[in-house]
């Protein structure tokens, strides 16, 4: 394997927040012996780069040599600090950020018509980070706005993805999957060289590309069911410490 790529929460993460030490040392040896570690989050690059300082996880180690961050731009550990790529982040963001104002039109439409209450990222995040986020404290509400959007969508560019409880509204090309065959494609790896683990399904983008998948013991049940029908591997154990499992058969 060349690349590895791992989702970080619900994934290479505990519900605590930690890192496992074993998921450390697996990491560190796959980094040693020539793995480009990849990491693919839904987060902003400062959120998801805190959350590996924490960890002990910092850019002196090597490793994540990149980090695909909004589930669509790329960040490369470059002298010591992550670098977006261009021209690939920009014109993914300037892509997606255009369909902004639509997909607010949407969202208000939904409320209406569900009569259901949500809240939104504020006007701060969806500038900067070009989409609409929603988020319920009650189970089953992102699930009735996700089957609105399924049904009013139209011919707008836009898909819904959800994480649990929280659903976004965004360009249909924007992917954890999309993004990682860009990557690929700029280090000039193949596609069939990469191993994929993720959890949720906002992951499914990932899961379902022309590469290995994997997933940990407390995967969505759509997930697991999808890496067993591809020939993956479902980790005995949960979280970060599956990880670990899936890791130390490389």
């Amino acid at each position: 394997m060349h690349i590895i790529a791992l989702d970080v929460d619900g994934t290479l993460i505990n519900q605590d927040g930690t890192i496992a030490g074993e998921t450390k040392e697996q990491l560190q040896r796959l980094y040693s012996e020539g793995a480009l570690v990849v990491i693919a989050t839904g987060r902003p690059l400062r959120s998801i780069a805190k959350t590996l300082a924490d960890n002990g996880i910092v850019p002196e180690l090597g490793y994540p040599q990149a980090i695909i961050t909004d589930e669509r731009d790329i960040q490369l550990l470059t002298d010591g600090r992550y670098q977006g790529l261009e021209p690939h982040n920009s014109w993914a963001y300037a892509a997606e950020i255009s369909y902004l104002e639509a997909a607010k039109d949407l969202v208000q439409q939904a409320a209406l018509d569900l009569e259901l209450f949500f809240f939104e990222n504020n006007a701060y995040m969806q500038q900067s980070r070009g989409y609409m986020e929603l988020y319920s404290r009650h189970p089953g509400v992102m699930e009735k706005v996700m089957d609105w959007f399924d049904a009013h969508m139209g011919t707008l560019p836009l898909r819904a993805i959800r994480n649990r409880r929280l659903l976004a509204l965004r360009w249909e090309v924007t992917g954890k999957g999309w993004a990682l065959e860009k990557l690929s494609e700029h280090l000039g790896f193949p596609r069939q060289n990469i191993l994929s683990i993720g959890d949720s399904l906002n992951d499914y983008d990932m899961m379902t590309r022309d590469w290995s998948v994997a997933t940990t013991d407390n995967g969505d049940p759509l997930i697991k069911d999808l890496v067993r029908q591809r020939g993956g591997r479902v980790a005995s154990q949960g979280y970060s410490l599956g990880v670990a499992e899936l890791l130390a058969d490389l």
